[in-house]
């Protein structure tokens, strides 16, 4: 006896298969996304107590005062490279003085009539300030400017130098 099938059954039972191979796929396809999302709450997690730890231990006096001496090191460092606006003409009388102090002869400043390139980028919080000098001196108290003006607070960069021998004395330059 042969048994005869309807079409509506076999057509219901091929739908009822492709359903199930479109969840199942459709499972394989999301699985790595939320194994994905999953790691990145992991992360999240880990982070946050990270912080949590952070701020139980800020309550502690020693991280206290590590925290303050960092933000100290961090402030002379700062003033070691800057100056405030206010405080950059104190700076160029600091420089007068140094030539002074070496006894440099025909020792002027002013301020470049052209500024060179600018090595900073354009920011509202940071700017440089450029200054001319010239001066004539022997060499050894050449050296020994240079060396004060680049071991001054806050630093003070020489970005080129020219040297002139005299004519009268060929140990002394200008400069």
């Amino acid at each position: 006896m042969k048994l005869k099938l309807s079409v509506y059954p076999l057509a219901l039972a091929a739908v009822w298969v492709l359903c199930l191979a479109l969840i199942g796929s459709g499972t394989l396809l999301i699985a790595p996304a939320n194994k994905a999302a999953l790691d990145k709450a992991r992360g999240d997690l880990l982070e946050s107590q990270d912080k949590l730890a952070f701020a139980r231990s800020a309550q502690k006096e020693d991280t206290k005062q590590r925290m303050h001496q960092q933000l100290e090191n961090v402030r002379h460092s700062v003033n070691v490279f800057s100056c405030t606006a206010a405080s950059e003409s104190a700076l160029i009388f600091q420089v007068g003085q140094m030539a002074d102090m070496l006894k440099l002869n025909k020792f002027s400043s002013r301020f470049p009539d052209s500024l060179p390139e600018q090595t900073l980028d354009k920011t509202d919080r940071l700017g440089e300030g450029w200054l001319a000098i010239e001066f004539v001196a022997d060499y050894l108290k050449t050296a020994a400017f240079i060396n004060a003006l680049e071991r001054n607070e806050p630093v003070l960069f020489v970005e080129s130098i020219q040297l002139h021998p005299s004519d009268d004395d060929p140990a002394v330059a200008t400069v």
